[in-house]
C-alpha cells in the first residue's frame, strides 16, 4: 500500500513538472510558427546606453529616482489589433557606487515592473532584467519604455563595464549597457 502511494506521488510530481515546462515553452520559447497562442515577434529595437562624460556615466543622487534611459516605439503594427500586443523589455547596465539600489521599467501604464534589486558588492552592481509588460497595447500605439534607478546612496550608471568585471569604476570602453524592446503578440 505504501509503495503504491509513493508511486502515485512520484507520477503526480512529474506530471506537474511536465505541465509547467510545457506551459513555459508554449508561452516563451517558441515564436512565430503559426501556432495559436504562441507569441510572434513583430518588432525589435536595441538602444545602446550612451551617457555623456569621459568615462561616460550618469550620476545618481542618493534617494532620488533617476531616469537611466528611455525609448519610444514607432506605431505598433496592425497585427496588434485591439490590446493584442505586449512588450518584452530587456535592459542591462553597470552601477558603480551606491548602497542598495533598485532598477525598474515603466511603459506608460499605471504600474512599474521588470524590477532588479541589488546591494553593492565591491563598489559595483549589475542593474538588469528581462520581462513581459503587464500592459497590453493596440495597433498604432507608440509606447515609451523608460528604465529608472533608485539607490539609497550616491552612484553612477556606467556607459561601459570592464570586460573582466574586476574594475569598480566606470570605463571608457568595454561591455556597453543597453535597452532592448520586442513587440510580441499575445492572446
Amino acid at each position: 500500500m505504501l509503495a503504491a502511494a509513493c508511486a502515485i506521488a512520484v507520477v503526480l510530481f512529474f506530471s506537474a513538472f511536465f505541465v509547467t515546462i510545457t506551459h513555459a515553452q508554449w508561452n516563451e520559447s517558441v515564436t512565430g510558427r503559426g501556432n495559436t497562442g504562441v507569441p510572434v515577434n513583430l518588432a525589435f529595437t536595441n538602444k545602446a546606453f550612451a551617457p555623456s562624460g569621459s568615462p561616460p556615466e550618469l550620476a545618481v543622487s542618493s534617494t532620488t529616482t533617476t531616469t537611466i534611459d528611455s525609448t519610444t516605439l514607432s506605431a505598433l503594427p496592425a497585427a496588434c489589433g485591439t490590446n493584442g500586443c505586449r512588450l518584452r523589455v530587456t535592459y542591462d547596465y553597470f552601477v558603480s557606487g551606491g548602497v542598495v539600489g533598485v532598477c525598474y521599467v515603466n511603459d506608460g501604464g499605471a504600474a512599474d515592473w521588470d524590477q532588479s534589486q541589488a546591494g553593492t558588492v565591491s563598489n559595483h552592481t549589475p542593474c538588469g532584467f528581462s520581462s513581459i509588460s503587464p500592459e497590453q497595447f493596440s495597433s498604432g500605439a507608440t509606447p515609451t519604455v523608460t528604465v529608472y534607478i533608485y539607490d539609497s546612496g550616491s552612484a553612477n550608471v556606467c556607459g561601459y563595464q570592464s570586460p573582466t568585471f574586476t574594475d569598480a569604476t566606470c570605463q571608457s570602453s568595454g561591455i556597453q549597457g543597453y535597452l532592448q524592446v520586442e513587440v510580441i503578440q499575445s492572446n
